[in-house]
C-alpha cells in the first residue's frame, strides 16, 4: 500500500506539472492556490445553515522529512490568469488523473462558483491515452488549451 500510495503521488504530482506546463505554453499565469473552503454549521431557529468560508489551508507535517509543507494543501491546485486589456481573468483549475472529484470536493468548488469567486472551474485529466485534456466542470464539455477563458 505504501508503495502504491508513493507511486500514485508521483504520477499525481507529474499530472500537475505537465497541465501547469500547457497552460503556460499558452500564455497563460499561473499561480498556486493556497486557500480551502471551510464549512461551519450554524443552528439558527431549529434549523441548521452549512456556512462556507475561504481560510488559509493548513500545513502538512511530512513524517519523513521532519519538515512542514505549505505548498499542495489547499483545495483547487492552481488559478489560472488570462492578461486583458485592464486587470485579469481568473479562472480555477482542480487537476486529477481520472477527473472524479469527490462529494466534498464538488461541494467547494460548487461554493467556489455560487460566491463569484471564481466564474468557471476546469478540471485537468488524462484520457486512455495519457494525453491531458480540460473540462469544463458546469457544461462537461472538453476544451482545447486555447479555449479555456471561452
Amino acid at each position: 500500500m505504501v508503495a502504491m500510495g508513493k507511486k500514485n503521488k508521483r504520477s499525481g504530482n507529474q499530472l500537475e506539472a505537465k497541465a501547469r506546463a500547457a497552460l503556460t505554453d499558452a500564455g497563460y499565469i499561473i499561480c498556486r492556490w493556497q486557500n480551502t473552503v471551510e464549512f461551519t454549521t450554524d443552528y439558527d431557529a431549529g434549523g441548521s445553515i452549512e456556512i462556507g468560508r475561504i481560510v488559509g489551508a493548513k500545513p502538512k507535517w511530512n513524517f519523513f522529512t521532519k519538515s512542514i509543507s505549505y505548498s499542495g494543501t489547499g483545495f483547487m491546485d492552481y488559478i489560472v490568469m488570462k492578461k486583458l486589456k485592464q486587470g485579469y481573468e481568473v479562472i480555477g483549475l482542480e487537476v486529477k488523473s481520472t477527473g472524479y472529484l469527490d462529494p466534498e470536493e464538488r461541494k467547494k468548488v460548487d461554493w467556489y462558483l455560487d460566491n463569484n469567486v471564481f466564474p468557471k472551474m476546469i478540471i485537468a485529466k488524462k484520457d486512455k491515452t495519457g494525453h491531458l485534456i480540460f473540462i469544463d466542470y458546469k457544461t462537461k464539455e472538453e476544451l482545447l488549451v486555447g479555449d479555456i477563458f471561452k
